[in-house]
């Protein structure tokens, strides 16, 4: 099977009603067996599902998944890996000239690789702004540090929520899920408004990475090894990352200081109109 997008010669006449949008649809970063790109494609009738997956053989579950639900029409699956395949999505969105974008993104892999898709979506401006989606699952089980400190930090341009739910493998095990709607300025990151990245949070990273690591080396086993380890690390990110202000619990006081900096970029905006020299 080859990599990328997969072709479409047929179909045509569906294909075209379901791109009535002005935007690129929604975007799926980790397609797995295609359940939930199925579930969007069912919730937004029209709306066009784009959904990105490095395991060929997942792959080709979640293709079959998705004909045998009729919706070939309203969801693609891509094949590779994000860092590969994001750029190239540019070049497909120029059929929206309006709006060549995606209204709304789901991340759903390990926490550690978001901020280095959010960078690319940074890059290639493929996110909506103002008023485009972001939304991150296993933030917390994964501890997804760097992420949530762009998008809910101090000097993120997102309004985000941090909301707490229960693994679907194990209702028992509590998880975070991160919704983040962009207000302004280059998809939510201001560097010039950057605080520092608490060491803490750094090490936290670090930490979920080689726990990662650890479930790749571990092969077949690998379930049996996120499993054993991830109670216990849910808990230790989730006292770290409550100390650093992150959290359901500290939802307002995220949207506050937000809200400020989206207020300055306009104030700065304004005065730049006003002073165009």
């Amino acid at each position: 099977m080859r990599g990328g997008p997969p072709d479409h010669n047929s179909n045509n006449n569906n294909h075209n009603n379901n791109h009535h949008s002005d935007s690129a649809g929604v975007l799926e970063i980790g397609t797995y067996c295609g359940n939930s790109a199925l579930r969007i494609a069912a919730a937004l009738p029209g709306v066009r599902v784009t959904t990105l997956e490095l395991d060929p053989v997942l792959v080709a579950i979640a293709r079959t998944i998705v004909a045998f639900a009729g919706l070939c029409a309203a969801v693609d699956v891509w094949t590779g890996h994000s860092a590969l395949l994001i750029p190239r999505l540019k070049s497909r969105l120029v059929k929206y000239p309006t709006r060549p974008c995606f209204s709304a993104i789901f991340m759903d892999r390990w926490g550690t690789q978001y901020d280095e898709d959010l960078a690319l979506i940074q890059e290639h401006e493929l996110l909506q702004e103002p008023g485009g989606v972001l939304v991150a699952d296993n933030v917390l089980t994964t501890a997804a540090a760097s992420f949530l400190w762009k998008v809910a930090g101090p000097a993120a341009t997102f309004t985000s929520q941090v909301m707490a739910v229960s693994e679907v493998a194990d209702s028992s095990q509590e998880d975070w899920v991160s919704v983040s709607v962009s207000l302004s300025g280059n998809c939510g990151f201001q560097s010039s408004l950057a605080e520092e990245f608490p060491p803490e949070l750094a090490e936290l990273q670090a930490e979920s990475e080689r726990l990662r690591q650890r479930v790749i080396v571990a092969g077949g086993s690998g379930a049996e090894v996120a499993r054993s380890e991830k109670p216990a690390f849910a808990l230790h990110a989730k006292a770290t990352l409550a100390r650093a202000g992150i959290g359901p619990d500290n939802n307002d006081n995220n949207n506050s200081n937000n809200n400020n900096n989206s207020n300055n970029n306009n104030n700065n905006d304004n005065n730049n109109n006003n002073n165009p020299g």
